[in-house]
């Protein structure tokens, strides 16, 4: 509070640096069970950030989020919902459609959403955002060393239990649904365990020296993306930053087509990263099936936070008829 006080008497109410003491003061007193007060603070530090960087800025969207959060605390979702989807919507224009940040504040909504029992607004959120979290996560993994790539996994895996814990409870029968929390299954354990692997593999297999060095450009550009899409560089613009991006996206998307096209392993190792279970499917004869099994936290709906319990699911495809979800009870037993 004192940080607070200093910065307003020497450098105004609206200056940055007292709208990020207010911040921060608020995201303490939050902690110490305060939110009202909260309130009050994060709603400062949001009127100071508009003044001096408008409306459209992460930093607003930042604390938009942040007010958004202590409303769904309270229960409040009415007044959350157009929080989130004002910062969504800056995210969006800010960083682009399929940024990680901007995926979260997705998910963020679809969680929003089934609070207020719009499920399958909530599903559609959710899933098209995780959807687009393993194609962003593919890239990342290729490059990443295992610590890296554990530590994303764990941040990202709370976004994809839920959306699992969301089928189980509100769609098991629903063949849609759980045909997609089957594909969100095998997209995450592919892209987690075998994408730096395979293409490690590919490196060392390769006899052809052009392919090597095309496979050793994509390594680079996949690292560029990992590393810009952690943090926009100091001095770069935000419509500079969405630029490189789009860039790299689509070096990397016409690298993948050129060396998919000089060889069949580069083909297959991309193939790998987009198999469904339709795919999977066709491929099972009539007496084989694709048993997968996850292990979930069940997550209170009605409550808006984890329950503490974890379960096992079963995913059953055949090569005829829908995919089945089975429900395997607690996992303690």
């Amino acid at each position: 509070r004192r940080a607070l006080l200093l910065s307003e008497k020497n450098n105004g109410r609206d200056h940055p640096f007292t709208a990020k003491s207010a911040g921060q003061l608020g995201e303490i007193l939050l902690l110490k069970g305060d939110p009202e007060q909260a309130l009050v603070l994060f709603r400062q530090a949001l009127e100071a950030n508009e003044r001096s960087f408008g409306k459209k800025n992460p930093s607003v969207a930042a604390l938009l989020g942040q007010i958004a959060a202590v409303f769904i605390d309270q229960g409040k979702y009415e007044m959350a919902l157009p929080l989130l989807e004002q910062a969504h919507s800056i995210y969006t224009k800010v960083y682009g459609v399929a940024h990680i940040r901007t995926l979260n504040y997705a998910h963020g909504l679809g969680m929003l959403q089934a609070y207020r029992g719009q499920s399958e607004v909530a599903l559609k959120l959710m899933i098209d955002a995780q959807s687009a979290f393993d194609l962003e996560i593919a890239g990342i993994f290729a490059v990443a060393s295992e610590g890296q790539r554990l530590k994303f996994a764990r941040e990202q895996s709370n976004a994809y239990f839920a959306v699992l814990s969301l089928i189980h409870q509100r769609f098991p029968q629903n063949e849609r649904a759980v045909q997609s929390g089957l594909d969100l299954v095998l997209a995450r354990k592919g892209v987690v365990f075998d994408a730096q692997a395979r293409q490690n593999e590919l490196l060392l297999k390769s006899s052809d020296a052009d392919l090597a060095a095309l496979m050793g450009e994509l390594k680079k550009d996949r690292a560029w993306l990992a590393k810009m899409l952690q943090s926009k560089p100091d001095g770069m613009s935000y419509e500079a930053y969405q630029e490189r991006l789009t860039g790299l996206r689509e070096a990397i998307a016409a690298k993948e087509v050129e060396a998919s096209s000089r060889s069949a392993l580069v083909a297959q190792h991309i193939g790998l990263k987009r198999v469904s279970s339709v795919e999977i499917g066709q491929l099972l004869k009539p007496d084989e099936a694709l048993v997968e099994f996850v292990r979930i936290e069940d997550y209170d709906w009605t409550k808006a936070r984890w329950s503490g319990h974890h379960r096992y699911l079963a995913f059953v495809l055949r090569n005829v008829g829908p995919v089945r979800l089975v429900d395997l009870g607690d996992a303690r037993k």
